[in-house]
């Protein structure tokens, strides 16, 4: 018993221990848990190093074809599955750190479970530790690095690489696709590029990579052991063959396996490779491998199997700017430095590898010689001093041209270079110049050699030496590469050379040279016998059209000259051709203005192209008929010719290709041109021609036998076109459905043309088979009509159905009677009718208010079975059995399945449409399979985009955009079947839809239907949706109906603005998920409900299941159902929480979205944006939602690690950006790793960014806008540090601080900010302190500063301190109501002598209503300001004068003046009692003496000048006396003696202001020439009141005296009031002296008879007025009489008549029309014996006359009006750009112009007596109509 007591005893004491020990071990897991954790991680890492070593050796084992131990892999594979486990321990469990009520206490349960599998984990490593020593000691090669390990380079935060990177990347993970290729040109950033995959891949994607240079020469065993080297094998063969076998045999063993994935990149690749040398298996052997092909040609790839092509463009301008300034520094920035920075950015052509060259080598350069330096170079393709940029970047670029095997590929792009810089160029000069020099000798016709030239683009823009233009019909080559091309051009091949100017062209040695291309910067003096013997191509462009003397033998030394191109000059006279008569071939004369070309004619009958294209030519001479072997002659867009001679197109026999396409060219005044082309028609290839319908001369045209045509039988066709393969085209507009018929070549060429455009025409009923009775149009794919009034179908299928078998494109536009497209008259079964689309591929519909679709009838025995419901036109008909009306659905079921390619609908204005897509019946088979865009707009009677359809739809699959626009009857836009069927849609956006309540709903009513289970919830995913916008949406208030949740997993953009009823974050809900059935788990929006959130979720925070959560952000409560649903226990069922909505969202723009739900007292301590819910997010802008009072939260900053933009305006009761609740110590620090734009505008209540005490960290923060947030004190309690930060801009009350930036301590920045905005109260700034405390920065910013609303401010640099701001450049001051002086120039100055020289460039002053001077008299003895060139002073209401004598002397360098609203302003320059002689004088400038001044005129008179003024300004000066006072108080001045020989005194003082280069004075916004003495010009001014009563005592002009002469000679608004005795307002012997004025107004003078008088004796003059204005003047005969050439009104803009009547006509004939080039408007009203506005006294034919930019005519109350003018014989009369038309009480006027044919191709409003008419209708038809 002893011993079992004893017994008993120990055990007991030993259970005690056990107890004991086991009751601390589960204290110790509890309070022990951080440090147990940290065990657990170090013996982790031991493990790791194990687990890596062992690793190592199997896989070397494996690469050489070794086995292994199963023991071995066991552990590795138990290992790796333990590790896994850890990896879910560490971030679902430890990083939470879970805490109770609200984050205040510790969760002693959760700290238990941490600290008690952490201590289980460390014994489990500890057992296979001991695992692993059982093994056998081994030895093995060290596996090679990753190899993106070696990577030391690192792509830049460039957008547009890291959109290629993400496309490459899912590329590779699909495993559709084996070999991918990323081409460019070289130096665009390939291989870099290339690097950067490697690195986000390796060892995630791939478990190998493997990456081998290729080069043009490849060197296979180089390339085997690249290869070989990256897998870790040895290599045993010698042999290229037998290596190549090796490793193609590994890889596939890789393949076989499968557990090993592989990619291969093969690097600037150049030709298609030998793989079998390569070791590479075929594309169909790869399994787990994939390659990636870098390379300068795209179709090298393609041969080698790339099925996908990534294209490296250069840089966009931004990102270009960005590498350049990341390589160059800091020191760009420099005010100096910043502007030259620029543009040696610019030059590097947004090539990468010129910019980081370039950048590197002027890194933190300052001195700013060196930086222009650079650009002269880089401009003139230089390398001396960087040669790196010729080593690495003009030498690839040369490799590629130089490996071009073809010669005719290289002179191609040779010619290309001849081109400016960043040109676009049009391919059909490369045509022309290859052709004239040969290139294409083996083809013939000019039409087969344009396949050749358009292949050759091809090749060379897939490799990259030329690019896409924006222009159509034109390409473009980079600066860069043509710099290189030029370079070799000229040094090696074929002696190309392109210069700038004539000097540097004389300078060069031009025996050699094959093509010179000469670029005119301006107008040059050419010269003749330039010695280019061997000269095959030149051409000539200028890049302003002015005069160009040609010299007589400018091509006299150039006898082997075959292509002349001329292009944008003006040559009134060409030189002489004959020395080049026989060579040349080619002419081009191209948007020039040329005078006489009858010299072309004469002497070069050997050409074959002649191209007058857009050039300024009147008449095509009779010589031109010479040109017998002429193939191609273009007069596109030759508007103003009027002539095609007789015998011209006769002649050319063997004229191929001719174009015609001019604006309203007379052929009925050339009928004799016509009849010539319809006998040369025959042997025509190509036509392009524009012509009236209603020309007869041209009705019976034959162009049967033409290949290509662009044919306009419609005179304001605006089609243009651009390109020569482009498709035929017929376009027929402007007539009569009748009259086409009688078109031949319209019958002839409908059946031929591809495109098909009907404009206005009138009568026709339908297309087909109207417009081709006889057979259907076989090769039509774009069909165009528009604006035909009368047509009710596209086609009548009870003639014929299938009219368009190849039809792609169809647009209908403005067409108020069509119903349907598809007709038939008896009701024919719908099967019977529906015509064959299967190419169908783009469809619009615009402005088509009766349209209801494509068929309207309906199948007779399914008639007689409908029951009909409801009647209302604008709803759906409903039918008992079945659904068979098809009124107002665009597509019925019967049609849904006939568009199986189909890609692009555009639908607007169609009001009389209910539905899209008739879905509601069942539909057998694919339905719009490749529809990839649907927008939607104006749809006023759209119920529905898809009718509710209660079955599985098929189709939709393809579509990715929809959009839907002001469709204010629609309330849902899907329904879960559609949803099902769109699984592809990509971008979505809603806007203007006023009813709009849903997106996804089940039934008609957005309620929930029956048969849904209110317990459950159906969740809706838009799979790959990208970006959605809902705006301007007032009635929406949820996404979706009640029983559906939706999910948004690719979400990357979403816009929501001004939608007040939607809780925008309802989109982005979470939800949990129970094991069998989803449950949604939501909140009340005021706060009184609870979410469903498992206890170990790692999302959920600081969530428990003990705590509340407050998440209203996320969930919303049904609206019916108000009870919570009980929380199920987490014993009773499992939970796992599941983020819903927009996990991958990366632009979130919310804008005036109220957010209802939400009570303003509960969110103060909730966030609005958790950002584990957003992990992806780049830019979010939140503006204008003011019930929200915290943006994010502190625990969920750590997921925003992507977010790069972040803007909040607007919220006016938004505290702080980040809340603090969260935060506990100041050791914490918050980082915004990508953050680089942060804006903050308009929050009233912000106090700071955060106020936690945590530290903040932006090291990627640039710029900072902080913007009216009047109460932020701070930016956070913690430092707050941004590294990158470059700009920041602090504004307050319209005060902006552009700030001074302190990148370690930004709260000391926002402090400083406020300090200076506290200084706005200051009588006195003090900046010397300014600068010592270092806040001068944030009033400077590159050398400006701005002063404004320093209410308190007396003075602005005090005398003491003036040395402070002498290197400001622009000073602006503003809105300071004390300030009285600006400068002070009174007080001690240290070194009296020595002036401060200023830098100071503008000064600019406004609002100060005190300010008396800016600166004293004497402030020229200490200070300079000779770079002064602006002063700009307004709105100083007590300033009397602007300059000091002496100082006006010394600004010598102002330019600009600017005077206004300054009412006691007295003169701008005053004496103020200083002494002529001035002070002493420091200045580097010479200056005027006062000893000089006298021997001016030896009459005391002073002379002041401003050599360099160019602009004056003088508004709102009432009291403004002159410009500068006499010196010595004389109360007379002088006059200029050249003005007034006769005259010695002058009213008002003895100074004389010169101003050499004005021009212009704008005295109150009237322009005044400024003669001679300014002083002089501002007093006739201000006495203008005088001079005009003066004036109104004369009878005539001839009468007035020399002070009156000298105040017209300044006048420009000439006023002639009441001039009763006036006869003749300008006598004809003083037109000169009026020829200045530039508007003349004549009113009330009773015996007034002409304005402008008549006599023979009259000489030329030239007036400039731009306006006249004639009223109330009885006896007004003329305006002027016919004086031929002898006055002109070049400028005259504006006639305005009233009240005139006598006055029969306004312009005295039709001849002076040509005078009146820039009249714009015409007003005649009142005026009783008007009978035309234009006479017309001249009986010579014209042909065209024409009013180049008259806008608007405006006739009323003209009784005796007939016409606007009239023709003796039929004329074209052009008013191109005239808009407006207004007629009205004119009871005579029959018709507008008599035997004038008019265009008027911009006409947009006719009125005729107050009826408007179509802008269309021709003017004189619509008078006739109105007045019958």
């Amino acid at each position: 018993m002893e011993f079992l007591t004893e017994l008993s005893k120990e055990a007991v004491s030993k259970l005690g221990e056990l107890a004991v020990q086991s009751t601390v071990k589960q204290f110790e897991y509890v309070i022990q848990h951080k440090q147990i954790i940290a065990d657990l991680k170090e013996e982790h890492n031991k493990l790791k190093g194990v687990k890596e070593a062992l690793q190592a050796w199997v896989d070397t084992k494996r690469m050489n074809r070794e086995g292994t131990e199963p023991n071995i892999e066991k552990w590795l594979n138990d290992v790796a599955a333990f590790e896994n486990v850890l990896q879910s321990f560490y971030e679902e469990k430890v990083k939470m750190n879970k805490k109770c009520f609200g984050g205040k206490c510790p969760n002693l349960t959760y700290n238990y479970s941490l600290g008690k599998q952490a201590s289980k984990s460390i014994e489990y490593i500890i057992r296979l530790k001991e695992e692993k020593n059982e093994f056998q000691l081994i030895s093995y090669h060290k596996a090679p690095p990753t190899l993106g390990s070696t990577f030391t380079e690192d792509i830049k935060s460039l957008e547009s690489r890291k959109i290629i990177i993400k496309g490459v990347i899912e590329k590779l993970k699909d495993d559709k696709f084996k070999r991918i290729s990323i081409c460019g040109m070289g130096g665009v950033g390939k291989t870099t590029l290339v690097k950067e995959i490697i690195k986000s891949v390796e060892n995630k994607l791939f478990d190998k990579v493997v990456m081998a240079v290729i080069s043009q020469n490849p060197d296979y065993k180089y390339i085997q052991s690249q290869i070989a080297d990256c897998l870790g094998l040895s290599l045993k063969s010698e042999s290229v063959d037998g290596r190549g076998r090796e490793l193609i045999h590994r890889l596939k063993e890789i393949d076989d396996d499968g557990k090993i994935k592989v990619l291969v990149v093969l690097d600037d690749v150049w030709s298609e490779l030998n793989f079998d040398w390569v070791g590479l298996p075929s594309r169909d052997n790869q399994k787990c491998s994939k390659i990636i092909f870098t390379s300068r040609n795209e179709k090298e790839c393609q041969k080698m199997g790339s099925q996908v092509n990534f294209h490296v463009s250069i840089l966009l301008k931004d990102e270009a700017w960005y590498l350049f300034q990341s390589m160059a520094g800091d020191v760009v920035y420099e005010p100096r430095i910043y502007p030259i920075a620029k543009q040696v950015a610019k030059e590097c052509g947004g090539l990468p590898l010129a910019i980081v060259i370039v950048g590197k080598a002027l890194e933190n350069e300052k001195k700013l010689s060196a930086w222009e330096d650079a650009f002269e170079q880089l401009q003139n393709s230089q390398s001396s001093s960087f040669s790196d940029v010729h080593n690495f970047v003009y030498s690839r670029i040369e490799l590629s041209f130089k490996f071009w095997g073809s010669t005719e590929h290289k002179k191609f792009l040779m010619l290309c270079g001849l081109f400016p810089e960043d040109f676009d160029i049009p391919i059909e000069s490369l045509l022309c110049h290859a052709m004239g020099l040969g290139l294409f000798k083996a083809i013939g016709e000019p039409w087969k050699a344009r396949n050749r030239v358009n292949s050759f683009v091809d090749d060379l823009k897939r490799c990259f030496l030329l690019l896409d233009s924006n222009v159509p019909g034109c390409v473009k080559i980079h600066d860069i590469v043509r710099d290189v091309v030029i370079l070799v051009a000229f040094k090696i091949e074929h002696g190309f050379m392109v210069r700038y100017d004539m000097k540097s062209l004389k300078e060069e040695k031009l025996n050699d040279i094959s093509a010179l291309s000469l670029i005119l910067n301006e107008t040059v003096g050419l010269e003749d016998n330039l010695e280019c013997p061997t000269l095959q191509l030149l051409q000539v462009r200028s890049k302003e059209k002015k005069p160009n003397h040609w010299p007589e033998h400018f091509f006299q030394c150039m006898k082997s000259l075959k292509v002349l191109s001329m292009q944008n000059v003006y040559i009134p006279k060409l030189p002489s051709l004959s020395q080049v008569s026989v060579s040349l071939h080619m002419l081009l004369l191209e948007y020039c203005d040329v005078g006489d070309i009858s010299i072309i004619g004469k002497e070069l009958i050997h050409l074959e192209v002649l191209s007058f294209a857009h050039s300024k030519i009147k008449e095509l001479p009779v010589e031109i008929g010479n040109l017998s072997i002429l193939r191609l002659l273009d007069l596109t867009n030759c508007n103003d010719l009027k002539v095609i001679s007789t015998n011209v197109l006769i002649r050319l026999s063997r004229l191929e290709e001719l174009y015609l396409r001019m604006d309203n060219f007379p052929w009925e005044k050339n009928e004799i041109a016509i009849n010539e082309l319809k006998k040369i028609s025959h042997q025509l290839k190509v036509v392009e021609m524009k012509v009236r319908g209603t020309e007869i001369s041209v009705k019976d045209l034959n162009l049967y036998n033409l290949q290509k045509f662009w044919i306009y039988v419609d005179l304001y066709s605006d089609f243009q076109r651009s390109a020569y393969l482009e498709s035929n085209l017929l376009q027929v507009g402007a007539i009569d459905y009748q009259s086409i018929n009688s078109i031949l070549m319209v019958s002839q060429l409908i059946k031929k043309c591809e495109i098909l455009a009907i404009r206005k025409v009138k009568s026709l009923k339908n297309v087909m088979p109207q417009m081709s009775p006889d057979c259907p149009i076989p090769y039509l794919k774009d069909l165009r009509v528009d604006s035909c009034p009368d047509l009710q179908h596209l086609i009548d299928c009870s003639v014929r159905c299938n009219d368009f078998p190849q039809i792609h494109s169809l647009s209908l536009k403005k067409l108020q009677n069509l119903k349907e497209m598809c007709y038939t008259h008896n009701n024919h079964e719908v099967k019977g009718m529906i015509i064959d689309f299967s190419y169908f591929v783009k469809l619009e519909l615009i402005d088509l208010p009766n349209l209801f679709g494509f068929n309207n009838a309906m199948d007779l025995k399914e008639l007689n079975q409908v029951k009909r419901i409801s009647c209302d036109k604008s709803e759906l008909t409903r039918v008992e059995e079945g659904v068979l009306s098809m009124s107002g659905k665009l597509f019925s079921s019967d049609w849904m399945q006939h568009f199986p390619k189909l890609e692009t609908i555009l639908l607007q204005n169609c009001s009389s449409i209910n539905v899209v897509f008739d879905t509601e019946r069942y539909l057998d088979g694919q339905v719009f399979p490749q529809l990839k865009e649907l927008e939607i707009s104006h749809l006023n009677q759209l119920t529905h985009v898809w009718s509710k359809a209660m079955h599985c739809v098929q189709g939709f699959q393809n579509l990715k955009t929809l959009t839907i626009s002001n469709c204010d009857s629609l309330r849902q836009v899907f329904t879960p079947a559609i949803i099902g069927a769109i699984t592809n849609i990509e971008e979505l956006e809603i806007q203007s839809c006023k009813l709009m309540e849903y997106l996804v709903t089940d039934d008609e009513d957005g309620d929930e239907g029956d048969h849904i289970n209110k317990e459950e919830v159906n969740i809706i995913s838009f799979e790959k949706l990208d970006s959605l916008t809902l705006s301007r949406l007032p009635s929406i208030a949820h996404v979706s109906a009640n029983s559906y949740k939706i999910e948004f997993p690719s979400l990357r953009k979403l816009v929501i603005d001004d939608c007040p009823k939607l809780d925008t974050l309802l989109l982005l809900c979470a939800y949990t998920k129970h094991t069998n059935h989803s449950t949604a788990s939501y909140l009340n929006l005021d706060g009184t409900g609870v979410s469903h959130f498992e206890e170990n979720n790692p999302r959920s925070s600081n969530f428990h299941s003990g705590c509340t959560p407050l998440c209203s952000k996320l969930i919303r409560q049904s609206k019916k159902n108000n009870k919570i649903n009980k929380a199920p226990s987490v014993s009773e069922t499992k939970l796992e929480i599941e983020l819903g909505g927009a996990p991958l969202l990366e632009d979130l723009y919310v804008n005036y979205c109220g957010l209802q739900g939400m009570d303003k007292t509960r969110i103060r301590s909730a966030p609005v944006i958790d950002g584990h819910l957003f992990p992806y997010l780049k830019s979010l802008i939140m503006e204008s939602c003011n019930k929200i009072s915290v943006l994010l939260s502190f625990s969920s900053m750590r997921y925003l690690e992507r977010l790069e933009k972040l803007h909040v305006l607007n919220c006016r009761n938004l505290n702080e950006i980040v809340s603090q609740e969260e935060s506990e110590s100041s050791e914490e620090k918050i980082v915004f790793p990508a953050l680089q734009d942060l804006l903050l505008e308009n929050l009233p209540n912000l106090k700071a960014f955060f106020k936690g005490p945590c530290n903040l960290d932006f090291p990627s923060l640039q710029k900072v806008d902080i913007t009216d947030c009047p109460n932020m004190e701070l930016f956070s309690r913690g430092l707050c540090s941004a590294q990158n930060l470059e700009d920041i801009n602090i504004c307050q009350n319209e005060l902006c601080i552009t700030s001074y930036i302190n990148k370690n301590d930004m709260n000391a920045t926002i402090q400083r900010s406020k300090a200076c905005v506290e200084l706005k109260s200051s009588e006195m700034l003090n900046w010397k302190e300014l600068i010592d405390k270092d806040m001068f920065g944030y009033f400077s910013k590159e050398g400006a500063i701005y002063i404004r609303e320093f209410r308190r401010l007396s003075m602005l640099v005090p005398f003491s301190e003036i040395q402070m701001l002498q290197h400001v450049r622009i000073l602006g001051v503003g809105d300071c109501d004390s300030l009285v002086e600006v400068f002070e120039s009174e007080g001690e100055f240290t070194k009296r002598g020595v002036a401060t020289h200023y830098h100071l460039q503008k000064m600019t002053l406004e609002y100060l209503p005190r300010l008396s001077r800016i600166w004293k008299h004497n402030i020229t003895e200490f200070v300079s300001f000779q770079n002064l060139t602006e002063i700009e002073v307004s709105d100083c209401r007590n300033l009397r004068s602007l300059l000091s004598h002496s100082m006006a002397r010394s600004l010598v360098q102002l330019q600009k003046i600017v005077v206004v609203r300054c009412g006691i302003m007295e003169e701008i320059i005053t004496i103020e009692g200083e002494s002529i002689e001035g002070g002493d004088y420091d200045y580097d400038i010479p200056l005027c003496t006062v000893e000089v001044d006298k021997e001016f005129n030896n009459n005391d008179k002073v002379l002041i000048s401003f050599p360099q003024l160019k602009d004056l300004v003088l508004r709102e000066v009432p009291e403004l006396k002159c410009f500068c006072s006499g010196a010595y108080d004389y109360d007379i001045m002088v006059s200029s003696t050249n003005e007034y020989p006769n005259t010695t005194t002058f009213p008002h003082g003895n100074v004389v202001v010169n101003t050499p280069i004005l021009r212009k004075l704008d005295w109150n916004r009237i322009y005044i020439d400024a003669l001679e003495d300014l002083n002089l010009t501002i007093y006739y001014l201000q006495n203008s009141k005088k001079y005009k009563v003066e004036l109104q005592k004369l009878e005539t002009f001839r009468d007035i005296d020399e002070e009156l002469v000298g105040y017209i000679k300044r006048v420009t608004n000439l006023d002639i009031v009441k001039f009763n005795k006036l006869l003749n307002c300008i006598p004809s012997n003083m037109m000169q002296l009026f020829s200045h004025v530039k508007s003349l107004t004549v009113k009330e003078c009773e015996c007034l008879v002409e304005i402008f008088e008549s006599n023979d004796s009259i000489l030329q003059c030239e007036l400039e007025v731009l306006e006249i204005e004639l009223f109330s003047l009885p006896k007004l005969k003329h305006i002027w009489k016919n004086h031929g050439q002898t006055l002109r009104f070049g400028c005259l803009e504006e006639i305005r008549i009233k009240k005139c009547n006598d006055l029969e006509y306004v312009i005295p004939d039709v001849s002076v029309v040509t005078s009146l080039p820039s009249l714009v408007s015409i007003r005649v009203s009142e005026c009783e014996k008007m009978k035309e506005i234009i006479r017309n006294n001249c009986s010579q034919q014209k042909a065209k006359i024409k009013f180049p930019i008259l806008e608007e005519i405006l006739l009323e109350k003209l009784p005796s009006l007939k016409c606007f003018s009239e023709s003796y014989f039929p004329c074209y009369v052009e008013m191109p750009k005239c808009e407006l038309i207004v007629i009205n009480d004119c009871p005579e006027m029959k018709t507008f112009w008599y035997e004038g044919i008019l265009y008027t191709p911009g006409l947009e409003e006719i009125y005729v007596e107050n009826t408007k008419f179509d802008k269309d209708e021709d003017v004189n038809e619509v008078i006739q109509r109105q007045n019958k």
